[in-house]
């Protein structure tokens, strides 16, 4: 019965991650260029949708496609803001959560090849 209680209301989703802009930056930059090729890829697969006449414009693939390069583009735009503020102030502090932490892939074993 005390293993059962021990894992219970644990606050390790709650904890806070410290790094250095400079620590972050690589991981930024990495992901930012991800981001780009994944709306660019998108946006050549959309293309290529649009110029088949076979594909109807009320397609799902073209709407999955157009969220789809909505969404890479709001994010990359929102990792060149983070380069530039972890290029500029490369000694300030962050204090990151755990989705932030899975969401720059920091842990190698988060990063894919």
């Amino acid at each position: 019965m005390g293993m059962y209680n021990d894992f219970r209301n644990v606050n390790r989703e709650t904890w806070s991650f410290t790094y250095l802009a400079k620590e972050l930056l690589p991981h930024a930059v990495r992901k930012k260029e991800s981001y780009k090729i994944q709306e660019t890829n998108a946006r050549r697969e959309m293309a290529a949708l649009l110029s088949d006449p076979t594909v109807r414009a009320s397609d799902k693939r073209i709407e999955d496609l157009k969220s789809n390069i909505e969404t890479f583009a709001d994010i990359y735009e929102k990792l060149v803001i983070w380069c530039w503020e972890f290029s500029r102030n490369p000694d300030v502090t962050f204090s990151l959560k755990l989705g932030d932490v899975s969401f720059f892939d920091i842990p190698e074993e988060l990063r894919q090849s």
